[in-house]
């Protein structure tokens, strides 16, 4: 048995230098024959393609949609000695519920492929060319400023159309998968069996549908048998959530480890397991921005110091990381001047760190710990707050004195601050002067964000203010909780930011549509990694949070609240230096904006194609279709491209039923359907039939459709008066030209546009 190759030699491939190495051995643990290493992914060097013998399968495990569970990813594929692609939305990283950029460092260290999903994991086909290369491009550009090699690119929602496909290609992906057209347990029973070797489309790589928490191991097993006895090919396994019971997405870390398995061992009869890039090959294009500039660079460091181990804040000599690389000068730009920060020593013994102070402010009660629970070294510190007045708070600060803990200072100049902490409240930095007569309490930063592991967190001091001679620094714990905090750095930052930000979109006078994507736009001549997003609804009374820490790449999308307002204003701020912002230059206005759309191509329908005539009622919103069968667009059988193959009858069914209901929040000024038919159709909505189409014949059961039509597309204004607020029922019937007709296909799409206030 001959295992798959490149197309170049293997010498060659080992040869490769400065790589992010992605290795795919078979377990030696579970007694598997070990394979050949694959290509390395390099900057210099275009990976070669995969060169399938025949018989052969490649099963490619992809994870999307960025959620915090795919970290289970990581050991559980480490048993097999397998990788997987990982298509991530680069906005997601590090907010609740999904992938902080530590784990996608480690799973990148483990040999796991990261990929681009959009930005913001946006539908694509709704959105304007502009914004559409905001979100494919952007993301990338995002990813590979992380440090990653992406390559690989997965389309959210089944978006595929020729413009997004185009944009991908633009934006120097080297392939994209989409999700459909390969035979699964749950359809499509005509599509192939499996994708080719090379890809037909390397943008338009197909797949079977995803994975659901309804599938068991057979389902999963009859997607590698089906290629393996249909002569081999590209499997591409979509899954989401790992978990039990917490969505339609998801697999059971029990199934998945179940699944590898049973896979690993069947290296034996020519089945592997490879990520897409492994698969399609390539070069690592330059990032491209979504304006068609190239990033200068390259593709700049993942996170790997220069011996290859992880970067967990630990640099190449083991020297606790506070934002000082190695060997030399610290972030700021100057020495390091904090004494003791990484909190290790206690000279005294008293589990207070050397040069630091306990201090607790106000009339609360909690408790200090030193604790074994470090970012670094040995030692951290953390306190917890039971009860709290207001005002009040705990915090660890260098020791306010006229000896030699406390750093001087420069007027004139600012000083960055960091820490490494983690905490359950509200937490944030503090700093303190000395003058001549004494301490002063001088300024406080904004809380940093929530998180249950190690993160870095910094602010941007104000600039010193005349007579000050020396500086205290501290993080605060504000409120009832926790705070873990270790490995602090404290640098001179200069004298003040010559950054500047500025508002460029919404910029004032601008009407936005309640619940569409904005796109967010700024500029800024500094070279902070990210910045802070906020919105006012009353002309910066109030402001709302949109977003923190949004990579600082002048570009967010944004979903327009459900407030009204013509007083909208748009804040963009740095993390380290709130005051460091600028706003719109005039309000802009929210309305009620489209509800957009409501039913996509691919959506779930109920539907009849029994044969049997269901009634003279079936089409109106009292019918019971409780019995009928349900499955998500393209309907039909014939065409291969079904998303659901209905059953076909001989002779074919003269009519075939299709039934949804569609919930809308409120009254609507319009609506417009598209609908893909063969042969003939008829809509209604709510009962009132508002079109029709070859049904010359009549609308009886057995009437047939007067012309032959083959995968039309009709575009339909539909009167708003049909529709109601609340639940809306959708009905359908598609006619066959006769009874010798060999396919059969539908499926609708449903855009509105809500009413304005008061109609």
């Amino acid at each position: 048995m001959k295992t798959p190759t490149r197309r170049m030699p293997l010498s060659r491939a080992l040869a490769a230098c400065c790589v992010l190495a992605v290795l795919l051995v078979a377990s030696p643990a579970h007694g598997l024959p070990r394979l050949p290493p694959v290509a390395a992914v390099t900057l210099s060097q275009a990976t070669p393609p995969l060169d399938l013998e025949p018989g052969q399968v490649v099963v490619t495990f992809t994870f999307a949609d960025t959620l915090k569970t795919q970290v289970l990813v990581g050991p559980l594929f480490a048993k097999y000695g397998m990788h997987a692609t990982f298509y991530i939305s680069a906005g997601r990283i590090g907010r609740a519920g999904y992938l902080t950029l530590a784990d996608l460092r480690a799973l990148a260290a483990a040999g796991h492929e990261i990929g681009g999903h959009t930005l913001d994991h946006e539908d694509l086909d709704p959105l304007p060319l502009a914004e559409q290369r905001h979100q494919v491009c952007d993301c990338r550009v995002a990813l590979m400023g992380y440090g990653f090699p992406v390559t690989s690119f997965a389309y959210p929602f089944g978006s595929e159309s020729t413009t997004a496909k185009q944009t991908v290609i633009s934006c120097n992906y080297n392939n994209a998968r989409r999700t459909g057209r390969i035979r699964s347990p749950t359809g499509c029973n005509s599509c192939p069996l499996a994708e080719s070797v090379p890809p037909a489309d390397p943008f338009s790589i197909r797949s079977p549908t995803s994975i659901k928490s309804d599938w068991t191991l057979a389902n999963l097993q009859s997607l590698v048998l089906q290629a393996e006895n249909g002569g081999g090919g590209w499997i591409m396994i979509s899954l989401h959530d790992i978990c039990s019971g917490c969505g339609t997405y998801a697999i059971t870390e029990s199934l998945l480890d179940s699944f590898l398995a049973w896979l690993a061992p069947r290296v034996s009869r020519g089945t592997f397991v490879r990520t897409a890039h492994e698969v399609v090959g390539g070069a690592v294009k330059p990032p491209v921005r979504s304006d068609g500039g190239v990033v200068d660079g390259g593709i700049p460091d993942a996170g790997v110091p220069d011996a290859g181990t992880p970067d967990a804040g630990v640099p190449d000599a083991g020297i606790p990381d506070a934002g000082v690389p190695d060997g030399g000068s610290p972030d700021g730009g100057g020495p390091q001047l904090l004494p003791n920060p990484s909190l290790e020593v206690d000279a005294d013994g008293d589990n207070v760190p050397d040069c630091w102070k306990r201090t607790n402010a106000g009339t609360q009660s909690g408790s200090w710990n030193r604790t074994t629970d470090a970012h670094s070294g040995s030692w951290a510190q953390r306190v917890t707050i039971n009860s709290l007045s207001t005002g009040g708070e705990r915090r660890l600060e260098i020791r306010q004195d006229f000896g030699t803990c406390p750093p001087s200072v420069v007027v004139g100049r600012r000083y960055r601050v960091s820490a490494w902490y983690k905490t359950t409240a509200r937490s944030g930095f503090r700093a303190f002067y000395r003058t001549a007569s004494g301490w002063v309490a001088w300024s406080a930063g904004p809380d940093l964000p929530t998180s249950t592991s190690y993160r870095q967190g910094e602010w941007l001091t104000p600039p010193v203010p005349s007579g000050a001679v020396a500086i205290s620094v501290a993080l605060a714990l504000r409120s009832t909780g926790t705070l873990s905090m270790d490995d602090f750095s404290l640098v001179d930052a200069g004298t003040a930011s010559t950054s500047t930000l500025t508002v460029l979109s919404p910029r004032g006078g601008e009407s936005l549509s309640e619940g569409a994507p904005m796109g967010l736009r700024w500029s800024d001549t500094g070279s902070e990694a990210t910045v802070d997003l906020a919105w006012s609804p009353d002309l910066g009374s109030t402001w709302r949070p949109i977003a923190s820490g949004v990579p600082n790449t002048g570009r967010y999308t944004w979903r327009v609240p459900e407030v009204l307002t013509t007083r909208g204003l748009l804040r963009v701020s740095h993390p380290a230096a709130p005051g460091m912002s600028d706003v719109s230059d005039g309000p802009f206005s929210i309305f009620l904006p489209a509800l957009g759309r409501v039913v996509r191509f691919g959506d779930v329908w109920r539907y009849d194609a029994s044969g049997v005539d269901p009634g003279p009622d079936w089409f109106l919103p009292s019918f019971d279709d409780s019995a009928w069968a349900t499955g998500p667009g393209e309907l039909g059988y014939g065409d291969g491209d079904e998303g659901t193959v209905l059953l076909r009858t001989f002779s074919a069914q003269p009519s075939i039923y299709f039934r949804k209901k569609v919930m809308l929040a409120r009254p609507i000024s319009s609506a417009t359907l598209r609908i893909r038919f063969d042969d003939g159709v008829a809509v209604w909505v709510n009962g009132t039939r508002v079109f029709s189409r070859e049904v010359d014949g009549g609308l009886a059961h057995a009437a047939y459709a007067s012309t032959s039509l083959d995968n039309a597309v009709a575009d339909v204004a539909l009167p708003a008066s049909v529709f109601v607020a609340g639940e809306n029922t959708v009905a359908v019937m598609v006619k066959q030209v006769g009874p010798n007709s060999p396919d059969v296909s539908f499926d609708l799409q449903l855009d509105t546009v809500g009413a304005p206030a008061g109609e």
